[in-house]
């Protein structure tokens, strides 16, 4: 019977002298300033500049990833309107300067505008690059750099139940060299489906990346996040700005996961 009143009074003494030492821990420890986010430092130039090369056409039941290793620098490959590729896709790393433009052949005034974002109704006029399994329908190579997507929608089929990434630039690399990085998404359409587990449509772990004018829809999951645009790998500047964003639990997210890279946070992010 006296149990009882004596566990009650040592329990609130226990507490207060564990609430006095942790006090006494922070009071003890050197004046810390607050760090507060700042503005981007870095804002990413994704205006147009005209390609000086060759233009490589690839037709409904082209060959999409040869036309991917053909393409050099300055290079434009015109994708039929309308047409299914499909398949995982890999961009490769290229030398020397200069962007490769992976876009719809559909003339310039079927598109919206630069700077007015896609919707659905241009479906019609967008070649559609298909995953058939989990992988993304298109992917990087370590390293690669400068490809721009204008008017392409990209998706998984419909017999595919679970996707991670629908496109995924940069992965778990572990330095900075193989990073992929100036990457852009113009007016381009990413959804999946009704019956498509998707944990993201676009995985940013880039750097000098952007998604522009897009729309991401139908990314779901039961059971753990799902998000529209996602990093944690890539250092940044990344600039997301005039989309539609459909993620069942987060539009955008940045960290979330460990980086490969040590010492890594994005940053220079502007939306």
């Amino acid at each position: 019977m006296r149990s009882s009143p004596i566990f009650i009074a040592v329990v609130p003494s226990f507490v207060m002298l564990i609430t006095a030492v942790l006090v006494s821990l922070v009071l003890g420890q050197p004046h810390v300033q607050a760090r507060f986010p700042a503005p981007p430092q870095v804002l990413l130039d994704t205006s147009y500049k005209a390609p000086s090369g060759r233009t490589i056409a690839v037709g409904a039941g082209g060959d999409l990833q040869a036309a991917l290793n053909l393409a050099q620098p300055g290079d434009v490959i015109a994708l039929a309107p309308g047409a299914m590729f499909l398949g995982n896709f890999t961009l490769p790393k290229k030398g020397g300067a200069g962007w490769i433009i992976v876009r719809s052949a559909a003339p310039d005034e079927k598109l919206p505008a630069p700077g007015t974002r896609v919707t659905p109704a241009f479906g019609p006029v967008m070649p559609k690059i298909v995953s058939l399994n989990s992988n993304p329908a298109v992917q990087t190579a370590a390293g690669a750099k400068q490809y721009r997507f204008i008017g392409v929608e990209f998706t998984a089929a419909k017999s595919v139940k679970m996707i991670y990434s629908i496109v995924a630039f940069g992965g778990d690399q572990r330095s900075d060299t193989d990073t992929p990085h100036d990457l852009i998404l113009d007016r381009c359409y990413i959804h999946g489906h009704a019956d498509l587990t998707s944990r993201r449509g676009v995985l940013l772990n880039s750097a000098a990346s952007a998604v522009i004018d897009s729309y991401v829809s139908e990314i779901h999951a039961a059971g753990y996040d799902s998000q529209a645009i996602l990093g944690f790998n890539g250092r940044g500047p990344f600039k997301i700005v005039n989309n539609f964003l459909e993620g069942a639990a987060e539009n955008i997210m940045f960290g979330g996961a460990d980086p490969a890279i040590q010492g890594l946070v994005p940053s220079d992010i502007e939306i």
